[in-house]
C-alpha cells in the first residue's frame, strides 16, 4: 500500500549545467543518478565529475568523451547565465524545463525528425525517441496526452503519468495517485492513495504532512507525520497511532514499524516478522541476501536487489538482468547500456 509518496524530481542544481546536464542528455546516466551524485559531491566536497567516477556512474573515458564530443556545442557564457537562471527559480517553477540559456549551453544540431542515438544530438528542446527500431528520431517534447517514458519528454508544467502520457500534476487539495489520477506537483505529497485498490489520495504540502513534534501522535494513513529529524514510531499495528520520537543509535533496539526508519541511514530494524521489536543492523551489501523493510527489498547504498541477492550498481558494460541495477537504468542483452540502441 502506498501510504504517501512524492514523485517530484530534483530537477537541477547550479553545478550540473556542465558535465551533469551533458551526460544526462547523452543518456550516459539517468537524471536520478545525477541528482544522487550532486548531493553526494556537495556532502563530500568533491567535484561532480569526481563523484560520478567514484560512484561508478561513469568512467573517465566516458567523461572525457562527453566533453570532447563534437555532437554538442558548448557555450561557457550561456552556461554562466544558466547558473543565474537556476538561482532565481521559484518553487512553482520546479516542474518547468531548464531555461533557454541552459538548453543552448550544450546543444545538438539534429533537427526534429532526424536520426539520433542520444538526446544531446537533438536541436533545441527535442529529445531522442526510440520506438521499435534503431536509430531513434529527434522528437519535440509532448503536449498533454502525448506519449512519454519520463517527464523530460513532456512540455513545461507537465509530467509523465502512470499511463505513460503527459499530464498536468495535481495541486494542493486535489485528488491524486491511486493509479487513477496524476501525481502531485513539486513540493507536494499524495496522502492516502492506494494503487492496489485504485483509491485516490489528496495532495498536501510537505509542511502540512511533516509537522508533528516530539511526543505528538502521528499516523501515516492520514498523512500526519513528524517534523524532519523525528520518526513516527508504532508500538502496535494500525489502526493504533504512533508517536513522534528521535531516531535511535547504531545497533540499538528499534521498532520495525517506524516512518521513516528509526535506525541510522545505513542500517535497518531487523526482527522476527511476528514482532514489531528489533535491533538496528547494517543493510546488506553486494553478494548478501536482500532484506525486507516494510515489504520492500533493501540493500546498502550503491547496491540493488536482484533475484533475492544484493548486487553492486553497474556502470555501462556491466552485467545485469534488470534495469534497476544499472546506473543508466537501461539493461539490454545482459549488460548495462547508455540506451537500447547502443
Amino acid at each position: 500500500m502506498d501510504f504517501f509518496k512524492s514523485k517530484q524530481t530534483l530537477h537541477r542544481y547550479p553545478t550540473d549545467f556542465l558535465i551533469g546536464d551533458l551526460l544526462v542528455k547523452a543518456g550516459v546516466i539517468s537524471q536520478a543518478k545525477l541528482d544522487e551524485a550532486i548531493k553526494l559531491s556537495g556532502a563530500k566536497h568533491l567535484q561532480l565529475g569526481q563523484m560520478l567516477i567514484m560512484s561508478g556512474a561513469i568512467n573517465a573515458a566516458q567523461l572525457q568523451a562527453a566533453v570532447d564530443s563534437g555532437k554538442a556545442k558548448y557555450d561557457g557564457e550561456l552556461a554562466a547565465r544558466c547558473i543565474d537562471d537556476i538561482r532565481n527559480r521559484s518553487c512553482d517553477q520546479l516542474s518547468n524545463r531548464l531555461s533557454a540559456n541552459c538548453d543552448q549551453a550544450a546543444e545538438g544540431s539534429t533537427p526534429s525528425g532526424g536520426d539520433c542515438s542520444y538526446d544531446v544530438e537533438c536541436k533545441g528542446a527535442a529529445f531522442c525517441k526510440f520506438d521499435a527500431s534503431c536509430p531513434g528520431k529527434c522528437t519535440e517534447r509532448q503536449p498533454a496526452g502525448g506519449g512519454c517514458e519520463k517527464s523530460d519528454h513532456c512540455q513545461d508544467g507537465l509530467v509523465c503519468g502512470d499511463s505513460q502520457a503527459c499530464v498536468k500534476p495535481k495541486l494542493t487539495g486535489e485528488a491524486c495517485g491511486g493509479g487513477v489520477e496524476p501525481d502531485c506537483g513539486p513540493l507536494l505529497l499524495c496522502v492516502g492513495d492506494d494503487a492496489g485498490s485504485s483509491k485516490t489520495g489528496t495532495c498536501k504540502a510537505f509542511s502540512e504532512v511533516f509537522g508533528g513534534q516530539a511526543g505528538a501522535e502521528c499516523e501515516y494513513a492520514t498523512g500526519a507525520l513528524c517534523t524532519p529529524g523525528l520518526t513516527c514510531v508504532y508500538d502496535a499495528l494500525p489502526p493504533a497511532k504512533g508517536k513522534c520520537a528521535a531516531p535511535v543509535a547504531s545497533g540499538a533496539a528499534c521498532k520495525r514499524l517506524s516512518i521513516p526508519g528509526s535506525c541510522p541511514a545505513a542500517e535497518y530494524c531487523d526482527g522476527p516478522a511476528t514482532s514489531l521489536d528489533g535491533t538496528c543492523k547494517a543493510l546488506p551489501g553486494p553478494g548478501e541476501k536482500c532484506v525486507k523493510v516494510l515489504d520492500d527489498d533493501k540493500c546498502a547504498a550503491y547496491a540493488r536487489c536482484q533475484g533475492g541477492t544484493c548486487v553492486a550498481l553497474q556502470a555501462n558494460g556491466g552485467p545485469c538482468t534488470s534495469a534497476g541495477v544499472c546506473y543508466s537504468e537501461t539493461c539490454a542483452k545482459g549488460s548495462c547500456k547508455v540506451n537500447a540502441c547502443q
